[in-house]
């Protein structure tokens, strides 16, 4: 910017049109830019806060409600407790549990408690009518993460993840349904609970135990498959009555403890109770 002020000015003294300028003539300019660039700034910055005060209206950033708990209920029940919230909700799935009512919600996401924006879609899995036989999918040399996202978008279960020495790791090696391999071309109901065995590599390598303080305890089972390890022997303050009631039960306390490190496919044990704001 100076040098272009030199430059005017030197234009201006070949011209011969005047005397030389007092310094007024160079700071009149320079002060009418710096007022220019200030004002330039001022309204940018009344621009932002605008927008963000838009922006905070339009996707309700403090505006946030716990998701209530509708396993166990039928769908007429769930839409209207859910309704009664300010939550949708959408039917997903059905699998077949013995001894529960067609019809009843088995599972829900988000998972009750859980922190949502007013709108949101609950998505539902609910009980089947009558039990369905499909095939199961072949799922050797799959990956753990691919086998497991296949078999549950089947309906199927995955209880047991055990882990053993092999060339590659996280790779499926067998499939076992009841102590035994499922051979491909094999037609199981859904909801039938498989045993995955995965390769772990050669290494001795440790990892760290996540944290399933609060989860049910199919989020338990995900989040225990997620982080290459196994959910073992479950505890409940008092026996559930039925699959209806075990969906109030959230993780409590567990052993090895959130953080410690131990080697992959560790046994979880974790203890269940139905937490206070279900008991009320």
């Amino acid at each position: 910017m100076s040098l272009l002020l030199f430059f005017i000015y030197f234009l201006y003294l070949r011209a011969g049109k005047a005397k030389p300028p007092n310094s007024g003539f160079i700071m009149k300019p320079l002060k009418k830019i710096i007022l220019n660039v200030v004002a330039l700034i001022a309204i940018c910055m009344v621009l932002l806060l605008l927008l963000q005060a838009w922006l905070s209206h339009y996707t309700r950033h403090n505006d946030a409600i716990r998701v209530p708990i509708v396993t166990g209920m039928s769908v007429a029940q769930a839409n209207e407790v859910l309704t009664q919230a300010g939550l949708r909700f959408e039917v997903i799935d059905s699998i077949y549990r013995k001894g529960i009512e067609p019809g009843t919600v088995l599972e829900q996401k988000p998972a009750s408690q859980a922190k949502v924006k007013p709108g949101r879609i609950i998505f539902l899995v609910i009980n089947s009518e009558e039990n369905v036989s499909v095939p199961v999918p072949y799922v050797k040399d799959y990956s753990q993460r691919q086998a497991v996202a296949t078999l549950e978008g089947m309906g199927f279960v995955i209880d047991r993840i055990t882990f053993v020495p092999s060339e590659y790791k996280n790779l499926v090696i067998d499939l076992t349904y009841k102590g035994e391999s499922v051979q491909p071309g094999a037609t199981l109901p859904k909801g039938s609970a498989f045993s995955l065995v995965v390769g772990q590599g050669k290494t001795d390598e440790c990892i760290l135990i996540p944290d399933f303080t609060g989860l049910p305890l199919d989020s338990a089972f995900l989040t225990a498959h997620n982080n290459n390890v196994n959910i073992g022997e479950i505890t409940y303050d008092v026996q559930p009555a039925n699959e209806a009631e075990t969906a109030l039960y959230r993780v409590q306390s567990q052993d090895p403890v959130a953080g410690s490190e131990h080697a992959i496919g560790e046994h979880i044990h974790i203890w269940m109770a139905i937490p206070s704001y279900h008991a009320e």
